[in-house]
């Protein structure tokens, strides 16, 4: 299986779709969280979402009555970038007789139409007045864009509307280009982070001068210039604070350092979290070699999910090729170790060797969870690894299986006791089941609450359906919010597919209740 990045979308349409087979995974995100998901392009002219052998969404390339579509034959599709979109965003209108979208286009959101979202199509382009949803639109952030088309180009006056309120964008030029003075929203605005940006662009279209970003509350909180070169691309120069991808509410992590003359960072960049309080908790020294930006020498770094209750810091070494070399050890903010291992420098790159500690994507205080196990010479994980969780009183084994390294790479086989992404300390759920030599999930999975006691409360089997694995059968599922306060599980049938059909029941139990009632039913197309 290929790997893609979130980065992405548009690489994988570089080739017309009708080129484009088989099946991709992808990083989505899912609430805070990047997951992984499968895209399969269909020989039928279909791309389909699915996750772990359930289908979460099909698309097709032609409109054939009222059905959605997602490109005309001039253009390619634009892949979803979140959950939220894959599972509830829709969008319906008409089409020409050459297969170009024409006429009036609404935007529905979990069966619902979005208010006044759309706009008219002709000849497959965009013209006139459009409501559009942000790229990152969901139920965390429900922003739009105002303004008008000519031609698929913006044009003129845009600008953004928040919670029934509009905040002034900008205006394009005649090429569809950003000019004069802009307020713009983050690329990860929402509810709980609430960025803006604002600056100028040149008559290209390209940020210049001062550019200041602040917080909701008015205040500034970060900053820089960009190179005033006229034709030149964007390029940061000069002192610049700047914020992490995920900068929000709980995890205000900024970083203070210098461009040089050609936009490149140099030279020392730290870390601080908290921008009231202004505390520094890493950094370390960037070199430029052969035109590339890298690491260098002794480094303090933030994991990812960062923020107040997960102050989790890795600290180590890069080489003066930008490679993490020797040992790494991860800690908590104020010095606990709780995991690490190390790096081999190899023809190629480093490689995780020998024994680790890892954590978990989503750890953090009420879901201290870490996978304990080794790396082969080739940085594939082998043999036993076991799944860790720490409830209060130390760790204790939960959870593992073996993994097999089969012509370069690692794949679990055998029999796996795995969690759910959202495990945590009111959600403990497990999946015990087997994978098949070639990785795939089959036969038998069960569903386990091991909150109050080891309790199987749901599961099903797996089938391999055009080279994958799929749901098969009958099924009892958990709502994906399941927790011990709220435990709602759905049973009803999988077809060969992996599409759910006929009726499906919904239950739920109170936490101190032993059997689940049945609350409604749910009726699945065939």
């Amino acid at each position: 299986m290929n790997f893609l990045s979130e980065n992405s979308s548009k690489k994988i349409f570089q080739q017309p779709y009708f080129q484009q087979k088989g099946t991709l995974e992808y990083k989505v995100f899912d609430k805070c969280l990047k997951i992984k998901i499968q895209i399969t392009f269909s020989k039928d002219q279909k791309i389909i979402y699915s996750r772990d052998g359930v289908i979460l969404r099909v698309q097709y390339i032609f409109i054939e009555c009222k059905r959605e579509e997602i490109a005309n034959l001039s253009k390619n599709p634009e892949i979803l970038k979140n959950m939220e979109q894959i599972k509830n965003l829709a969008w319906q209108g008409e089409k020409a007789q050459n297969n170009k979208k024409h006429g009036k286009w609404k935007a529905s959101w979990n069966g619902e139409g979005l208010m006044n979202v759309g706009g008219y199509y002709k000849d497959g382009l965009k013209q006139g007045l459009w409501k559009e949803i942000i790229e990152n639109y969901s139920t965390q952030a429900q922003v739009y864009l105002f303004g008008e088309y000519y031609k698929d180009l913006r044009r003129g006056k845009w600008s953004y509307i928040y919670k029934n309120n509009k905040i002034y964008g900008g205006l394009y030029n005649e090429e569809g280009q950003k000019k004069g003075k802009w307020i713009e929203l983050s690329d990860g605005f929402m509810d709980y982070s609430q960025v803006i940006y604002i600056g100028q662009y040149n008559t290209n279209g390209i940020k210049v001068g001062v550019w200041q970003i602040f917080w909701f509350e008015g205040l500034q909180i970060g900053g820089g210039f960009y190179s005033e070169q006229l034709g030149a691309q964007e390029k940061k120069i000069g002192r610049w604070i700047e914020l992490s991808k995920g900068f929000k509410q709980e995890s205000q992590i900024t970083y203070i350092g210098e461009y040089n003359i050609y936009g490149i960072k140099a030279g020392r960049w730290d870390t601080y979290f908290n921008w009231r309080e202004n505390k520094k908790i890493g950094g370390g020294f960037y070199n430029e070699q052969e035109g590339s930006l890298i690491k260098i020498g002794r480094w303090m770094e933030l994991s990812k999910n960062f923020r107040l209750d997960s102050q989790i810091i890795y600290n180590g070494g890069y080489n003066m090729k930008g490679q993490k070399i020797g040992k790494w050890d991860i800690f908590r903010l104020g010095g606990e170790q709780i995991g690490g291992g190390l790096y081999d420098e190899q023809e190629g790159g480093s490689r995780k060797i020998g024994r680790w500690i890892e954590l978990s994507q989503n750890f953090y205080d009420y879901s201290q969870v870490t996978y304990n196990g080794e790396y082969n010479q080739n940085g594939q994980k082998v043999g036993r690894w076991n799944i860790m969780y720490n409830e209060g009183l130390g760790y204790k084994q939960i959870g593992g299986g073996l993994y097999d390294e089969f012509e370069g790479y690692s794949r679990k086989i055998g029999r796996w006791i795995e969690l759910s992404d959202d495990f945590w300390m009111d959600s403990q759920v497990t999946y015990d089941g087997i994978y098949n030599k070639d990785g795939r999930k089959i036969d038998r999975w069960d569903i386990y609450l091991n909150y109050g006691g080891n309790n199987k409360i749901g599961g099903g089997s797996y089938n391999e359906f055009e080279g994958s694995s799929r749901k098969n059968g009958k099924w009892i599922e958990l709502w994906e919010k399941f927790e011990a306060d709220c435990q709602i599980t759905y049973c009803g049938q999988y077809n060969k597919e992996g599409k759910k059909v006929g009726i499906w029941i919904e239950m739920k139990r109170e936490y101190n209740e032993k059997r689940f009632k049945k609350i409604k039913k749910l009726r699945y197309d065939n």
